[in-house]
């Protein structure tokens, strides 16, 4: 089956993914979406392919996955930041609630892959990239997250509803010198985390 000029204009994601799919990462907000896209419908998630646009207003993660990824990276991030007495943003009522989600992306045989997911909230924003294969929920994501203070890279791997995250050291010390007793300090904390 073969979708050409798909256009969808500020669908209700609250209705389509909590109370109908039931999606562990659902969000809640209106969507546009413009793209195109084929599949075999004896397999859609591995032959699903085509390019789109989204643009997605503001809501809030709502599915039972919700605290996995996008959270977990910005109290990874909060705790180091707590480690080397950086000053860290207030995040308010939650840091799952956002203003807006933006991108591109293009989906190859069940593979979606983006280079410019933007994940915007009034605390930060989270810069995504990668690919997550539809049929199984992996992942292969680098995520930059930018807050009033600086910015965090890490790196989520793995099943949607187990990630590993992975945060680059390098990102979070930025500017404060290397001595050996910060080093350890950081190297414990990541041990725990992982």
């Amino acid at each position: 089956m073969q979708l050409t000029d798909l256009a969808i204009k500020a669908l209700p994601l609250e209705k389509a993914l909590v109370d109908y799919l039931c999606q562990g990462y659902a969000i809640t907000g209106p969507m546009d979406l413009t793209g195109a896209t084929s599949f075999s419908a004896h397999d859609v998630y591995h032959t699903l392919s085509g390019p789109g646009t989204l643009k997605i207003g503001r809501g809030k993660v709502v599915g039972r996955g919700r605290s996995r990824s996008w959270a977990v990276s910005w109290r990874v991030g909060g705790a180091v930041s707590s480690l080397l007495s950086s000053d860290v943003p207030n995040l308010g009522d939650s840091p799952l609630e956002f203003d807006s989600i933006t991108g591109t992306y293009q989906i190859v045989n069940g593979v979606l892959n983006t280079k410019d997911l933007l994940y915007t909230s009034r605390a930060m924003k989270i810069l995504i990239a990668g690919f997550v294969r539809l049929a199984t929920e992996r992942m292969d994501l680098d995520m930059t997250i930018t807050h009033g203070r600086g910015e965090l890279k890490a790196k989520v791997t793995g099943p949607a509803s187990s990630p590993s995250i992975r945060v680059n050291p390098a990102s979070i010390l930025g500017d404060v010198e290397r001595g050996g007793k910060v080093e350890k300090g950081l190297g414990d904390l990541l041990k725990k985390i992982r």
